[in-house]
């Protein structure tokens, strides 16, 4: 059965979580160097059992970790889990729609039967399948950065909204095609990814950005560049009558239509700003780069600069930036590639995002922002 931990009340309108709750704060420092430990090492020793143990554990520690968290861990847990039990109890799919997740639910429920259980297997998936991106371009970028900067940005808000998350994995892992130029396959990818949270579709704009970062250099991208400029009307059709039978895209109206309200409130959203000014920082540093393959890099980049500006209105109007979760996961490739290079120019800047992207855990868990402060464990 699911957890009964729950989150103390308070009255306090503004409380230091990491004073009131150190032994938690102790715990996701850990989880940080630990995982990136095990990184390290693992990348020392790629080919051999070591590496492969090493590889393993910091999978290992993620999962457990994640899954094993109380239904106040996290934004909503407790809701999942009570979704989790109406869908094994009444063995039927809620979501028409959106099958993915139910579907994944009564497929885990034929072996054991209960919600923290699905939890775990969740949390696998997820981080195996982050992780396992990028393990395979380990020869291209700092795998162990990569995974610091995933430890100390997205690994808490994979405790929250696991369909999308689930959609946000399949897609980074499928981006393999993407950057291999089968464009089919990962479109495929995307559909796959569709049945656990339609707004994965706006990831199909990721085969076009990429097609233009390489300026059709070649001869793939060239065809299907044309194939779908033919069939572009056709696409066009599906989406629209796909929004009118799913309310894909109308689900979002009322976010843009507070941009109105937009313009009036630029003062805030210091750390967005932050976070631009780095992307343009990375993006001069990438032009002088001393790395090979600058066409990958070009094509990483371009995903990642476009997950900040989707991103940006969402730092102003709630929800809006979950859609860039599809692209900001991207930035721990880039800058994976950064810590690669040995330029001064690149070491002064993994300095400047180290020292900020700790700065950000810290505040993370001092408001408790994703609700993942205090941990507590379902048994408790």
């Amino acid at each position: 059965m699911f957890c009964k931990s729950y989150r103390p009340d308070t009255e306090v309108s503004i409380i230091n979580y990491i004073a009131q709750y150190p032994s938690s704060a102790f715990l996701y420092c850990g989880v940080v160097m630990v995982a990136t430990l095990m990184a390290y090492r693992a990348s020392l020793t790629p080919n051999t059992r070591a590496g492969k143990t090493s590889l393993l554990f910091l999978v290992l520690i993620l999962t457990l970790f994640s899954s094993l968290r109380g239904s106040s861990v996290g934004t909503d847990t407790a809701q999942y889990l009570s979704n989790i039990f109406y869908v094994q109890n009444m063995g039927s799919i809620r979501r028409l729609l959106e099958p993915g997740f139910d579907i994944l639910v009564l497929f885990i429920s034929f072996f054991i039967k209960d919600p923290q259980f699905v939890l775990v297997v969740i949390a696998l998936i997820i981080n195996g399948l982050i992780v396992k991106r990028l393990w395979m371009l380990r020869s291209q970028i700092s795998f162990s950065y990569a995974i610091f900067i995933y430890t100390t940005t997205y690994y808490i808000m994979t405790f929250s909204g696991l369909r999308q998350w689930l959609a946000v994995s399949i897609i980074f892992f499928g981006s393999k095609y993407l950057f291999s130029l089968n464009y089919f396959k990962y479109v495929v990818t995307v559909i796959i990814a569709s049945l656990f949270h339609n707004t994965s579709i706006f990831a199909l704009i990721l085969p076009i950005l990429d097609m233009l970062s390489s300026k059709l250099k070649y001869r793939r991208q060239k065809l299907m560049f044309i194939l779908l400029f033919f069939l572009g009307p056709l696409l066009v059709g599906g989406i629209v009558i796909l929004d009118s039978r799913t309310n894909l895209l109308s689900q979002y109206g009322g976010y843009f239509l507070q941009l109105r309200h937009f313009v009036g409130e630029l003062s805030g959203g210091l750390m967005i700003w932050i976070k631009i000014i780095i992307g343009i920082f990375v993006w001069m540093s990438i032009q002088k780069s001393s790395l090979p393959n600058s066409d990958f890099r070009a094509r990483v980049f371009n995903i990642y600069f476009l997950g900040l500006v989707v991103s940006f209105p969402g730092y102003y109007i709630a929800n809006l930036a979950r859609i860039g979760w599809y692209f900001n996961i991207f930035e721990t490739i880039m800058f994976g590639l950064l810590a690669k290079d040995r330029s001064a120019r690149a070491r002064v800047l993994i300095i400047v995002i180290t020292t900020l992207y700790i700065l950000l855990f810290i505040l993370e868990m001092v408001g408790s922002g994703r609700g993942h402060m205090p941990y507590i464990p379902f048994w408790k």
